[in-house]
């Protein structure tokens, strides 16, 4: 028999924030470009994608070339895509991993690396790497799209907008990528009226709760003075009828 565990409610102000951010959610546009997942990447740029059967093969043919040729980093990059084109994500992962290690300023790696990352929803992972390839590989509107995807895979919707506008500057004929970052920059903006509303939002009930506990606190304490009182009254009528019976016995 297992037990569960039961969180506290939710205070008034915790249940107001959280309508709040649903109407956002459900009012704001999608972002553009959104709809479309990362595909996996092909064995070699400018490739068509291969079938399962060919993948395979490629996998044999470049493992027995690693073993005469460990350092290379393109042979690891096409050991990655080779596994991806088999379903076999983690595995591309760490190929991936080899290959960027040994040539960290190659931007087609690079690329195909994020591109696995987001496809895999390792948001963490892809902002590593598209961060790596802005700095090591150059700025360009790609990793910049990318990092933005990464950033606001994990909410941090301000700051992938930050980066969207930075792809669009590097690429302004591109209107959805201008899109994309007008749209994320509209939705961090309400994010941030909504965290300010929230936080007077909060304000006012802690005082409402202050104030209710203040009058709290008064009443019995008026309550306890009346019947301090009452208590006096009482023994200064009953106290003397008590000790009079008492004498006449």
């Amino acid at each position: 028999m297992t037990s569960s565990k039961i969180g506290r409610p939710a205070s008034p102000a915790q249940i107001i924030l959280r309508t709040l951010f649903v109407c956002i959610a459900i009012c704001a546009p999608p972002l553009a470009g959104q709809q479309q997942a990362p595909t996996e990447p092909s064995v070699a740029s400018g490739s068509e994608a291969l079938s399962p059967a060919e993948a395979e093969a490629t996998e044999a043919r470049l493992r027995a070339q690693l073993r005469t040729e460990p350092g290379s980093a393109s042979l690891y990059g096409q050991l990655g895509a080779a596994l991806a084109a088999q379903g076999r994500h983690q595995e591309a992962l760490v190929a991936y991993n080899e290959a960027v290690e040994l040539e960290p300023s190659d931007s087609e790696l690079l690329a195909q690396f994020g591109a696995l990352q987001l496809m895999l929803e390792e948001w963490g992972g892809a902002e590593a790497t598209y961060d790596a390839a802005i700095r090591s590989a150059g700025a360009t509107a790609p990793f910049y799209e990318g990092l933005g995807d990464a950033l606001l895979g994990q909410g941090r919707i301000g700051e992938a907008a930050e980066a969207f506008r930075q792809a669009s500057l590097l690429n302004p004929d591109d209107a959805a990528l201008t899109g994309k970052a007008e749209d994320a920059r509209e939705i961090a903006d309400q994010e941030s009226v909504v965290r300010r509303s929230g936080a007077a939002v909060v304000g006012a009930v802690r005082s409402a709760f202050v104030a209710a506990a203040a009058a709290v606190l008064t009443i019995s304490g008026m309550v306890l003075a009346l019947a301090v009182a009452m208590g006096v009254v009482s023994l200064a009528f009953f106290l003397p009828a008590a000790l009079l019976r008492g004498r006449s016995r």
